[in-house]
């Protein structure tokens, strides 16, 4: 798999994620959701109706710490570089 560079400074990234610290302390991948928030009382405090959602990818870079954020759909993250810059959807 090809290595993604910073678009600022053009040095290797280090792949890595965004953590989420939910209820009672779980750890989990924060997700990128399709549209606008939309309040409920009943379902968490957000209702998803079935929008789309993508883990967040975030690349940092190892010369000067720019983040990179990216919601690969599932399955996408295998895929080469040139691919990828078709299918990805920047936060």
């Amino acid at each position: 798999m090809e290595k993604m560079k910073c678009s600022k400074c053009g040095n290797p990234t280090s792949v890595g994620f965004v953590l989420e610290t939910g209820y009672y302390y779980a750890l989990s991948v924060s997700q990128w959701v399709e549209g606008k928030p939309k309040e409920s009382f009943w379902d968490n405090g957000l209702n998803l109706d079935g929008k789309a959602e993508y883990p967040i990818t975030a690349y940092r870079c190892t010369n000067c710490g720019h983040l990179e954020f990216y919601a690969y759909a599932q399955g996408e993250e295998n895929t080469s570089l040139q691919e990828k810059k078709q299918h990805i959807h920047p936060i």
